[in-house]
Order: structure tokens, then C-alpha cells, then sequence
């Protein structure tokens, strides 16, 4: 089987650029939705995660489309050590910014 080519080559930078668009405007509108309209409805969490994949972009500097080709080459036992690497991140980022919030208020 041959891999899926790339539809347009696009610089990373622009992809970056790309993605501070998508993050920019997904959170825009979806924190004008939640300001209208109070708690979050099912467009607000589809544009907050629209708005995520961009960030993904903008840090990366790669795609999403890219990025899911990548991550679909891998081995099971890869993605069950990276998915567990991420979750790890997470937890360990809301665990520090917990910390400091605490250290902040107490």
C-alpha cells in the first residue's frame, strides 16, 4: 500500500499561520457564543475543538491531516505508549497548574 501524498506542500510557517487563524477565530466565536448564550452548547465544544486542532498546528508546525497519516503508521503497541504519554502530560499539567493556583490562593 502506498502512502496518501500531500495534497498542496505548505511551508511550516505557513501552517502556523494557519493554525493562529483557526485557533484564533474557533475561540472567538465560541467565547461569543458562551457569552450570549451562557453555558456551553454542542457548536461552542465542536468550535473549541476546531479551535484545539489549530493550536495543534501552531505549535507543531505540521497539519492535521499530516499528523494523522503519521500517526496511522504506527505500530499498536506505539500508539498505546504514546496515547499514555499524552494523557500523562495532561494530568501532570492540570496537576502543576493546580498546585500553583493553590499556592496562589493559600
Amino acid at each position: 500500500m502506498h502512502p496518501l501524498p500531500e495534497a498542496l506542500p505548505i511551508a511550516p510557517s505557513s501552517i502556523r499561520v494557519i493554525g493562529l487563524v483557526k485557533f484564533a477565530a474557533a475561540f472567538a466565536v465560541a467565547g461569543a457564543l458562551w457569552w450570549l448564550s451562557g453555558p456551553m452548547d454542542v457548536l461552542s465544544e465542536v468550535l473549541v475543538i476546531f479551535g484545539m486542532s489549530g493550536l495543534l498546528e501552531l505549535l507543531t508546525g505540521v497539519s492535521t491531516g499530516a499528523m494523522a497519516r503519521r500517526w496511522d503508521t504506527l505500530k499498536p503497541w506505539q500508539r498505546a505508549v504514546a496515547s499514555l504519554l499524552v494523557i500523562l502530560a495532561v494530568i501532570g499539567f492540570f496537576l502543576a497548574v493546580g498546585a500553583v493556583i493553590l499556592r496562589l490562593n493559600g
